[in-house]
């Protein structure tokens, strides 16, 4: 797991009432246009790199945490957006970690918490698995197992990313995933008739 993490103190947006998503959506916005008119000024797309994962980031902790989801369950970060690259449209995919099926309550939560999502303008995608349904999936199909590889905490229960890097530590054969990898890029050069 890479070592970058969601803020420490949630600083980078302004004070959002998430009870009125209209509002909160126009903040968000408008720190993100502050973040593209720093860009024009500067041109610097690492910094705009940063400072639309920083915002995205912060954004997903304070949604997380208004949705009251389950204290057991924890929030990552997976793919390019788990590796800490942000770009202007770029997807934001999430891996919502449990520990058990939902219940009714915990159902709401997840469903609270992911039209939220939507509804700031977050164009998430998202994998509501297990510990054990990550070894599985990634296991099956080397494109999960490259998005979980660039996976990053978010928010939640710590122990359980921390079960989940241990499964993985030990599920993952390099030279195997090399292998794949390989087969992968092949397949997509041929896909395009190995044009540049």
């Amino acid at each position: 797991m890479t070592a970058a993490s969601a803020p420490a103190s949630l600083s980078v947006l302004p004070e959002l009432a998430l009870e009125d998503i209209t509002a909160a959506r126009a903040a968000f916005d408008a720190a993100r246009h502050k973040a593209f008119d720093d860009f024009r000024s500067r041109r610097d797309p690492d910094a705009l790199n940063r400072h639309l994962r920083a915002l995205a980031d912060e954004l997903l902790v304070r949604l997380w945490r208004n949705a009251g989801l389950c204290s057991g369950w924890a929030l990552l970060a997976v793919g390019g957006y788990g590796r800490g690259d942000l770009f202007p449209h770029s997807d934001v995919d999430l891996l919502i970690l449990v520990d058990g099926e939902p219940n009714e309550t915990a159902q709401r939560g997840l469903e609270t918490f992911i039209g939220h999502c939507w509804d700031m303008g977050l164009a998430i995608g998202q994998a509501v698995r297990s510990v054990a349904e990550c070894v599985s999936e990634q296991a099956a199909d080397v494109t999960i197992q490259t998005a979980l590889l660039e996976r990053r905490f978010l928010t939640g229960a710590r122990p359980l990313a921390a079960a989940l890097d241990a499964a993985l530590a030990d599920s993952i054969d390099p030279v195997a995933f090399m292998a794949a990898k390989t087969v992968e890029m092949q397949r997509r050069h041929a896909r395009f008739q190995d044009t540049p």
